[in-house]
């Protein structure tokens, strides 16, 4: 009975070795537009190593209000075979090979998202958070990873300068109420 559980713990010990120990990162460029900018790029990364190879990534993308999804590109390993849905905001890119076309990079450019947007977006200084409905990346073995963190997607809209004839008015409104004072004393 002992033999028989060693080599059952053994076997498991094996098994586990092989099994990611953390999930990978998703990282989105943060951008600051310029004056005057109606689109964006937005680079997607992954960055994970060997303990946590990426075979495949399918993400679906909340709408934001301001901003139109023009289009998806995606860079991937040899033998990817990429997924593109605009209409319905789901993308994705799978290994359908085999043996597996792993992401092991530490910061590996996965995909760039277009987006356009709309005038009122550089009407104040806005920003928005770009954010998904659904991400998922699986090991190579097909198991997805669970808890997979998303940082960065911050876009900013430049903050709206006050023009010089704003300034000018204030202080000519200020000269007025200052001989208001002196004649009324």
């Amino acid at each position: 009975m002992k033999k028989k559980i060693v080599t059952l713990s053994f076997i498991a010990t094996l098994l586990s070795a092989g099994q990611a120990q953390s999930a990978p990162v998703v990282v989105l460029d943060s951008i600051d537009l310029l004056d005057g900018q109606t689109s964006v790029n937005v680079g997607l990364y992954i960055q994970t190593d060997f303990s946590s190879p990426v075979d495949s990534a399918a993400f679906e993308i909340d709408p934001v209000a301001g901003f139109n999804l023009t289009g998806v590109t995606f860079t991937a390993p040899t033998g990817w075979v990429p997924t593109v849905n605009l209409a319905s905001h789901k993308f994705g890119a799978t290994d359908y090979g085999w043996p597996p076309n792993t992401i092991t990079d530490s910061n590996y450019y996965f995909a760039s998202m277009s987006f356009s947007f709309l005038d009122s977006f550089f009407d104040t200084n806005d920003s928005v958070q770009i954010s998904f409905k659904s991400f998922e990346l699986a090991d190579d073995m097909g198991m997805p990873y669970r808890n997979v963190s998303i940082s960065g997607g911050g876009v900013n809209a430049p903050a709206v300068p006050i023009p010089g004839a704003i300034w000018l008015l204030g202080a000519g409104f200020s000269g007025l109420v200052a001989l208001r004072r002196r004649n009324i004393q």
